[in-house]
Parts: structure tokens; sequence; C-alpha cells
């Protein structure tokens, strides 16, 4: 049986939104995260840029956290606290003044926007100015977190924050009287931070001003951010196959040109930081099992008659396909095996709860039947508490999801054991989202929602008009034929 069959509550589901304005080739896109989020479209639509720009906006919240940069607070922050401190009596609280606060926040929010920028630049080796669609001057964004809405913009300074709708966070300072004497620890509650100190301070009060500030700057992007903050996002872009088979080539040709840093010219190309934490991703894989190990065994029977291994017997572990009794290393295996590997490694060695996988075409280079399988696989993540973003161009893949979608309607278990699924083969209508990328009659290209319901689960509008397309030019050739007799 799986190690771990918890299902998140509705409440424990990751509350973002990302509204993108001339961003590269979208002229305007709202996307809504929920536990599957699908993006569908022809290429070069924006699919890849929306991927992007969730990601980049995950992982500034991650970075922005004072633990991760080393930043003061601001002088007023800082005596506001002193004050509440040698102010605050026993059994007493003192709010800091809201205008100190929000200065702070605002400084922590600029920081998450030059973050957010340096994120995007990193991913499309570009400055976020170069990133506006042609013929504007600048492209926003609209991050919502919770009941935060924060928008932002670029200027001749790069990302900014142009906007802050929400409620401004509070920070206060509580001496209990059962604290110790010299003990402070904080929290979060509700919208506020809570400074609890001991109620034997004296002279120390005003030493410890710096700490109780930094304590306050550590949770401040937790209470504004919310558990967004707390998410780890991790990316597998397309092309996986290719990267997979050279990381350690890579790896090792950038290792070899590091002791002539500053001493000569660079003459490696810049890898995206995507391709870049995908490899690192790779190079710090260990063979310890994670939770999701026998789903991720359970799914390789299934998928590929066998299983994706870390052989940690070599000095640098590598990936094995082990089947039939043999093990063959991936650089031997079909070009599924490969495109495959990544999720099964994940699942199997990094997945945690609440992660945000991003996955680009979880379909490239399968069969049918086993795009059919990967949607079972991602639906399996989703019932495991990982958000999951796909691009795709697949009918099958996103049909079958639509079957899930189906089977969790009222009588699912019934439905389940009919047409031999399991138990955790189910998506909720309000888990999915999923938007059509097309192109608008203004220019660019924008994001249509697509209605899913319990009972018709995810329209194949898109896919069926190709087919109808397809199907007509087949009638005609072959009365042409026929005529031609």
């Amino acid at each position: 049986m799986p190690r771990s069959k918890r299902q998140p509550p509705v409440d424990e589901r990751l509350l973002m939104s990302l509204n993108m304005t001339d961003f590269g080739p979208i002229a305007d896109a709202s996307v809504d995260l929920k536990p599957l989020t699908v993006f569908i479209g022809p290429n070069n639509s924006g699919k890849s840029y929306a991927a992007l720009a969730l990601r980049a906006a995950l992982v500034a919240t991650w970075r922005v956290t004072p633990d991760r940069m080393a930043e003061p607070p601001a002088l007023g922050f800082l005596k506001a606290i002193a004050r509440a401190l040698n102010t605050c009596t026993e059994d007493g609280e003192v709010a800091l003044p809201e205008e100190a606060v929000r200065a702070q926040t605002t400084r922590l929010l600029q920081r998450y926007a030059g973050t957010l920028g340096q994120n995007l630049e990193r991913d499309l080796l570009c400055p976020a100015g170069e990133l506006v669609r042609g013929g504007r001057t600048s492209l926003r964004f609209a991050v919502g977190m919770g009941s935060q809405a924060l928008e932002l913009a670029t200027d001749q300074g790069g990302l900014g924050v142009a906007a802050w709708n929400g409620p401004s966070p509070g920070v206060k300072v509580r001496i209990p009287t059962k604290a110790g004497r010299h003990q402070m620890s904080g929290n979060v509650e509700g919208d506020d931070v809570i400074l609890s100190l001991g109620s034997e301070f004296g002279v120390l009060r005003d030493a410890m001003a710096n700490e109780a500030a930094d304590e306050a700057m550590r949770l401040l992007p937790g209470s504004f951010f919310g558990e967004v903050g707390q998410r780890r996002c991790v990316y597998l872009p397309a092309g996986r196959t290719g990267i997979v088979q050279a990381h350690r080539a890579l790896a090792a040709s950038y290792i070899l040109r590091a002791p002539y840093a500053g001493l000569e010219d660079p003459v490696a190309p810049r890898l995206p930081g995507g391709f870049a934490d995908f490899i690192g991703l790779l190079l710090e894989m260990s063979s310890r099992e994670g939770y999701l190990v026998d789903d991720a065994r359970q799914l390789e029977s299934d998928m590929i008659g066998g299983h994706i291994l870390l052989d940690a017997s070599r000095p640098y572990p590598e990936i094995m396909y082990e089947f039939d009794g043999g093990r063959i290393p991936l650089s031997q295996a079909s070009s599924a095996v490969s495109e495959l590997a990544p999720l099964f490694l994940y699942m199997a060695h990094q997945a945690m709860p609440w992660d945000v996988l991003i996955c680009e075409e979880p379909e490239a280079h399968l069969h049918p039947q086993n795009q059919r399988n990967v949607a079972r696989l991602l639906v399996r993540l989703v019932r495991r508490g990982v958000h999951v973003v796909i691009t795709t161009h697949s009918e099958f893949l996103l049909e079958q999801l639509s079957h899930f979608v189906q089977l969790g309607g009222p009588l699912a278990s019934e439905r389940q054991k009919r047409y031999a699924y399991s138990e955790d083969d189910y998506l909720q209508a309000d888990e999915v989202s999923v938007r059509l990328f097309k192109k608008k009659r203004t220019g660019g290209y924008g994001a249509k929602s697509i209605a899913v319901t319990q009972e018709e689960g995810i329209p194949q509008d898109e896919f069926l008009s190709i087919s109808e397309e397809m199907y007509e030019e087949t009638l005609k050739i072959e009365r042409e034929l026929a005529g031609g007799r």
C-alpha cells in the first residue's frame, strides 16, 4: 500500500492567482492555481511563458525570506520595535504603528518584485524589460495570494511594485506571565506577527530590539504570502530526455571551467535557470526513498515494465533502468523510458507534501496508452497533496484527465471498480483549472478558462475542431480518388 494516502482538505489548497499583461506573446492571461492546472493551446501561444511566470512568482516568495536574503530592518521599524519593548507591561500587548509596519512590508514587497524579475531573467536569459510584448512599453503582473493582491510592472530599474491591495500585516509585542525570563518567540496569528517576550528583560530590552526585529522580519513574509511562501516549486522542462542523458557531462564541463573564473572571458553559454535547476535536481538525487516510492514503483511497472533506480555503488550515482532481471544505463533505454525517468525519480526520491510540480509536455515521446497512464500518474500526485501544473498538446492525456473528473462524481467507487481503477484514480471538478491559450483579435494571446464539471469532465473542443478539419479533408481526398478511377 502507498505510504501516504493523505488527501489535502480544501482549506489546505494553495490559494494563488496570476494575471499577466503584455508578457512575451501573452497580451492578457489570468491563471488560478488549483491542485491540477492545465495549459493547452497551439505552439508559441504563451503556455511555457505562463508556466515560467508561475515558477518565478512561487520561487520568489521562497527566496525573499530574510533567512535566505540578509537585509537589515528599516530604521523606523527597528525604533518602533524598541519603543514597543520598553512600553509593554507584563500580560500586556503593544501594537507597532501601522506606518512603520507598512514601510517594512513595502521593502519586503519591493524585494519580492526584484527577485521575481531576476527569476524571469534567469529562466529566459534576458532582463524583464526585454520581455515586454512588441509595441508595448511595460509588462504587468498581478499576483494574488490569499487576501493579498500585488501588482508589479517593469520600469527602467526592472520589475517593481505598482500597487498593493490587501490588509496590512500587524506586528504586536506581548509579555505573557508564563514566558521564560529571557525567552523570546514569534508566531503568525491571522494577518498579525506576534512577538512574545520574557517578563524580566530589564535593561536588556534595548539590546533585544535587533533580535526582535529579526524575528518579526522572518515572520512577516508568512503573514503576507501565507502558505505560498512555504511551497517548494519543482520544474521539469521540455526536452528532459536530452538533459537527463547529458547532465553529467554538462556539469563536468562547468566544473572544469570554474578554476578559470575571472582569469579569462567565459566561453560557456548560459543555461536557462529551469534547465540548471533540473540538472541540480538530478545531481543532488539520493537513493533515499521518499514518501511516494510505492506509488512510483507501481506506476513504473504498469508503464515501462521495470523500474528506474539510482545505482549508488558507482563513484557518481548513475540512473539505471531495471527490467527482466537485468539493468542497463538510462542512455541505452528507449526515449519513452528516458522521458518518464525524471517523473519516477521525483516521485520515488524527491517529492514532498505540498510541492508545486510544473511539468512541460509530460506526454512527449509516449505511445497513446502511456499518455493515458501519465494522466493517472498526475492524478496520483494530486491525491498525495502535490499541486501539479502541466502544458500539453495531447488529446489522449486531456481526455483521460476528463475521465478521472467524471470518476470523481456520485457513485465514484462503483465506477472505479467497474472500469478497473483504484480508489485514488479520480479528480473533483473544483480541483482542476484548464486554460486555453488562443490568439486575440487585438493581437497577442489570451487564456480562456475552460469550464470543468463533474458530469462532463473537461471539454475537448480545441482538439475536436482539428479532428473535424482532418476528417473533412480525408473525405475530400477519398472522393477525389474515387472520382478519378
